[in-house]
């Protein structure tokens, strides 16, 4: 089934600034009751899932026009990227984001996983961005543009969204990788497990910063402490080691 809403970049963007728009205004009365922080997370980025949707619903002439396929790969590919994703993760990105942090106030790195924000960013961020990112927009752009154009400029797009410095760059390099996924499995539920296990690895780190005595050493990338350097040299080797078997299904799938 074809998509006839969105069909261009210009498109794109609307459906990502409108239906934003339109939240905040939805939203704006929760700013003055003292909402907790990651309740009103969970209300925004539901509303904006839901008016996105309806959005597309209303551009296409009351239309449904997705193309779901819900089912997930086979099952060792997906063990093998979970673990991928996690050692990359915690031993790669998180020190690295560390880094890319100095110099900024906001370091992102210290959210309690049992929270309201952390249900948010491992359930129901991961559903609606894959849903706009990757079912959405990279479809659209691969449909008008190709893999070569559309798999970094839907990366692009993910990443601008998340506005920080240091979290635009760590998410473009995740939306390539779960880009370049979708369009080996072209399975939304595939990429929307993949990106929950990447917020969940993120919001473990801040649990271990926030309980281990390492928390106040504040050392750049040292966020491990003295482990730092085993745990990222051992981190790369896996990572490795994992890329390698994972193109070779990838190339068994193509």
């Amino acid at each position: 089934m074809k998509y006839t809403y969105p069909s261009s970049i210009l498109s794109l963007l609307e459906l990502i600034i409108v239906p934003f728009i339109i939240t905040s205004l939805v939203c704006m009365p929760l700013l003055f009751h003292n909402v907790d922080d990651g309740i009103l997370g969970i209300v925004m980025i539901s509303i904006y899932g839901f008016i996105m949707f309806i959005y597309i619903w209303f551009k296409n002439k009351r239309r449904v026009n997705f193309d779901f396929i819900l089912k997930l790969p086979d099952l060792v590919f997906v063990c093998l990227s979970v673990l991928f994703l996690l050692f990359f993760m915690l031993g790669i990105i998180v020190p690295f984001k560390s880094i890319l942090n100095i110099g900024f106030e906001e370091g992102g790195s210290t959210v309690e996983i049992f929270s309201a924000f952390a249900f948010g960013a491992i359930l129901i961020g991961p559903i609606v961005e894959e849903f706009l990112f990757r079912e959405i927009i990279l479809t659209t752009l691969l449909r008008n543009y190709g893999g070569k154009w559309a798999l970094p400029i839907s990366s692009v797009l993910f990443a601008l969204v998340h506005i920080h410095p240091a979290q635009i760059v760590i998410a473009f390099i995740l939306g390539l990788i779960l880009g370049y996924l979708f369009i080996k499995t072209k399975s939304l539920t595939f990429v929307i497990l993949l990106h929950s296990v990447s917020n969940l690895s993120s919001l473990l780190i801040g649990e271990y910063m926030m309980i281990s005595s390492f928390s106040s050493v504040g050392n750049g990338y040292m966020i491990y402490g003295e482990w730092t350097f085993y745990i990222i040299g051992i981190a790369i080797l896996f990572t490795g080691f994992l890329a390698v078997r994972l193109y070779k299904i990838v190339l068994s799938i193509s």
